[in-house]
């Protein structure tokens, strides 16, 4: 009786010795250790994780029995599965990468190639304008002032002559608003009338357009001012209402609306 007592603290205590003993998991190409492997049991219950070297043990706490399976993964390498009695032989662990291939995939055009893009041409502008504020609401594109300055050409009988007159620019902003219809394809002139400025932005919010920023040109066209009011534009009631102070000043500026709020930078 004492004998077979004896016997079986023998056997419990070196499982458990074993169960100290430390196990490398390598690359089985580079023999790099793999940190963070995951050491378990097939029934999804975890043991341990390789650690900076690349060693775990598994705890002496854990139950496991002959007919467990300890699996060893690493994520892009293919498992290793062990029985306990073969893991116990074990020292080093080495992990295979995992190829994959894919299937092949062929791609077929069926659409004849077009030489030009094609567009159709809708009505224009009815006046010549650039670097005005835009923005599209329902079926509709609401263009707010602009750049429209020209160059107006003088010829001479003799372009050596000390009379001739060279190209003179005739810098002017629009103070209108036009409304161009997308399904009739129709520009609609607003009788409101703007702050003469381009270079602008223009953000929406509750069916009113926040017009603010950009420049304006003095009276003699020789100065150009940074324009500090927002206007505010209703589309139901085609009204405009002035807010005199704009802290950010500037043209060509990136503007947003955020959470009931007008970014600007």
């Amino acid at each position: 009786m004492k004998r077979s007592v004896l016997f079986t603290f023998f056997i419990g205590y070196t499982v458990c010795l074993f169960a100290q003993v430390p196990i490398k998991v390598l690359d089985a190409k580079t023999l790099k250790p793999l940190v963070g492997a995951n050491v378990y049991i097939d029934r999804k219950d975890g043991i341990a994780v390789t650690d900076s070297n690349g060693v775990f043990s598994i705890s002496d706490n854990i139950d496991l029995t002959e007919n467990d399976t300890i699996v060893v993964s690493f994520v892009g390498y293919v498992s290793q599965h062990f029985t306990l009695s073969g893991i116990r032989k074990r020292s080093t662990i080495l992990l295979f990468e995992k190829v994959e291939s894919l299937e092949e995939v062929s791609v077929f055009g069926r659409m004849d190639m077009n030489l030009r893009l094609p567009y159709v041409e809708l009505a224009s502008l009815p006046k010549r304008l650039y670097s005005f504020a835009s923005i599209i609401e329902g079926d509709s594109i609401y263009v707010i002032g602009g750049d429209e300055s020209q160059v107006s050409i003088f010829r001479s009988t003799n372009i050596m002559s000390p009379r001739a007159k060279p190209n003179i620019i005739q810098e002017q902003c629009s103070d209108k608003l036009y409304i161009y219809d997308i399904s009739s394809d129709r520009w609609i002139t607003s009788k409101c009338i703007f702050k003469k400025r381009a270079y602008q932005a223009v953000v929406s919010y509750e069916n009113r357009f926040y017009v603010l920023g950009g420049k304006y040109y003095s009276t003699n066209r020789k100065i150009e001012f940074l324009d500090p009011a927002i206007e505010i534009y209703d589309r139901e009631r085609d009204t405009i209402v002035i807010d005199p102070v704009n802290p950010h000043q500037a043209i060509n500026f990136a503007s947003f609306l955020y959470d009931g709020n007008i970014i600007v930078m």
